[in-house]
């Protein structure tokens, strides 16, 4: 496919970019990248109230000698992510937060801030974007090796990757920590940050305790609905759990499914948690027009997970029906998939019951 790339070259319309600064190595290392290209670079932090203080991103700026904005969007992250978060996991679901945070509260902010129509926006994510030669549409591709992240931006809109920039497109973790402690920044040895923003130490299970979500125990049943034990409370398990369930069946017993409206735990031999189907809602078509008809493509199920064949079609809403050339594995409700062709990013959904 024709294309032309936009990672490392200074775009000749965009002489202001406010990055997205968290105080982490890859923003930092992604600023001083912009600065060196000459432009004129502006931090933006959003504070959602979890994470990395705005102080060490402000520190970060202090050493650039940046402008820094803080945006405060306490209430906003709270209603949208966090309540969302736990009102999924009390109807059986399993969230993935980060996906639905990129385009509702990060990206949307730092579109925000643009007063101008050449101000562009940046963000330290491995990602690649492109341009395609003919129709001159933006769209992202993977980004370097292992450090690849285009999952977590598949909700992304048009018009937000329209502006963006992503200055670590070629480069690699090592890279940018030797580059971060040869410029001395303060963020070179800081390490990253892996799990949800808002949940310490990854205890998710403390997290719903302590807002609300009781543990409500309930029946263990096969798939035929024979009862076979009693369950904690369905957030303590997620789709394809082996562990935990002290149920005997003289073979080795995962979940298959929470049953949200019984609060029943389904569970049944591995082979059952394969899917050639799936429907996903809420479907975002980025770098491509809707689909008019039935669409071959490449599918991610879950971040670092091995990119799979499928053919997707497309509902008259924003729904469509995902077909697996080769069944899936642990196929699991409130998780998002992520669909491309070769190594550019189309867009992604949410899966469905």
């Amino acid at each position: 496919m024709a294309m032309k790339t936009d990672t490392m070259i200074k775009d000749d319309f965009a002489p202001r970019v406010f990055i997205g600064m968290s105080g982490g190595v890859d923003s930092s290392v992604s600023a001083l990248l912009l600065q060196d290209q000459g432009y004129e670079v502006i931090g933006v932090t959003v504070d959602t109230g979890f994470g990395i203080a705005p102080e060490a991103a402000a520190q970060v700026c202090g050493e650039l000698k940046i402008e820094h904005r803080i945006i405060d969007l306490k209430q906003e992250f709270r209603r949208h992510i966090v309540d969302s978060f736990i009102a999924d996991y009390a109807a059986g679901l399993t969230p993935s937060p980060c996906l639905i945070c990129n385009p509702l509260i990060k990206f949307a902010a730092l579109c925000g801030q643009c007063e101008r129509q050449d101000d562009m926006i940046a963000t330290g994510h491995y990602v690649q974007k492109h341009y395609d030669r003919e129709s001159n549409m933006p769209y992202l591709t993977c980004g370097y090796q292992a450090k690849d992240q285009s999952y977590f931006l598949a909700l992304l809109s048009r018009e937000q990757i329209s502006r963006c920039l992503f200055p670590l497109a070629d480069m690699n973790k090592p890279e940018v920590r030797r580059l971060a402690g040869e410029r001395g920044l303060c963020s070179a040895a800081r390490r990253d940050s892996f799990d949800v923003c808002f949940i310490l130490n990854n205890d998710y299970r403390s997290f719903l305790r302590d807002n609300g979500i009781e543990d409500r125990p309930g029946e263990i049943v096969d798939t035929e609905g024979n009862r076979l034990g009693k369950h904690k409370g369905l957030f303590n398990y997620t789709i394809g759990q082996r562990r935990g369930l002290d149920v005997p069946l003289g073979y080795p017993a995962y979940v298959l499914a929470l049953d949200g409206a019984n609060n029943r735990l389904v569970i049944g031999p591995r082979d059952m948690l394969y899917r050639s189907e799936a429907v996903l809602s809420g479907c975002v078509y980025q770098s491509i027009p809707k689909p008019d008809a039935e669409l071959r493509c490449l599918v991610r199920v879950r971040h670092k997970a091995t990119l799979s064949s499928a053919t997707l079609i497309p509902q008259p809403d924003e729904t469509a029906i995902l077909r697996f050339d080769q069944p899936e594995w642990g196929i699991t409700p409130g998780q998002y998939a992520a669909f491309y062709d070769g190594e550019r990013l189309l867009g992604g959904g949410r899966f469905q019951r």
